[in-house]
């Protein structure tokens, strides 16, 4: 009885031994020469890789144009149809070339030169309201297509000028000193298209009396 037990014991021995070294072998491999598997960290603790930002050119020149309504009455012609035009202190066309710098991702600044009109024409006559001004503005970005700007605004050489039939209402103005703001849609980063205001006076050269300068505009740019 003692060698049944005896043999019935070695068999279980045997089999309990036979399963640890399958336990102990994967592939064929035994399980301590295989390599140590690596921990894997969560997705939202592993590094983050940062977007890629587009460069922004520092400085680039611009170039605008726009159109311009407001301020007081300056002169009125006559034509002969019976029609008349009224030339205003705030009107009609600009034009502007200048520089702009990018300080960072959110401040630029922005210095330009203009040539500003308004102007009645016929076949025996002209007369038309100039100036040139001069305008440093900054501008905050809000985003890649908004931005809103500040800014002063001098302006020199202002004349009203006639000449043919109407010749004679020649008149000298002032140099003055304004103030302005705008806000700037960017299509681009080469093109805009702009809403401003600007409040300014004129003053007759050697006299008091003034002419209420403030207008609004719409003006394209581009920017290279």
């Amino acid at each position: 009885m003692k060698t049944t037990f005896l043999s019935i014991a070695l068999v279980i021995a045997s089999i309990g031994a036979a399963q640890a070294q399958n336990a102990d072998m994967q592939n064929g491999v035994p399980l301590s020469a295989q390599p140590a598997q690596q921990a894997q960290l969560p997705q939202s603790a592993q590094p983050q890789q940062q977007p890629a930002r587009l460069a922004v050119k520092k400085t680039h020149f611009m170039i605008g144009m726009g159109i311009t309504g407001g301020g007081d009455d300056i002169a009125t012609t006559e034509f002969t149809d019976g029609s008349s035009q009224t030339i205003h202190s705030g009107g009609l066309v600009a034009f502007t070339v200048g520089v702009e710098h990018r300080i960072n991702e959110q401040f630029s600044v922005q210095g330009n030169v203009g040539f500003h009109v308004d102007n009645s024409t016929a076949k025996n006559g002209d007369i038309h309201f100039r100036r040139y001004p001069i305008e440093v503005i900054g501008y905050y970005h809000v985003s890649p297509k908004w931005r809103f700007g500040t800014g002063i605004r001098h302006v020199t050489n202002v004349r009203l000028k006639s000449s043919g039939v109407i010749d004679g209402y020649d008149t000298e103005f002032d140099n003055t000193t304004g103030a302005l703001g705008e806000v700037e849609y960017m299509f681009s980063p080469s093109a805009g298209v702009k809403v401003r205001y600007v409040r300014e006076k004129y003053t007759v050269s050697g006299t008091n009396y003034k002419f209420d300068g403030n207008h609004v505009g719409l003006f394209g740019n581009y920017y290279f």
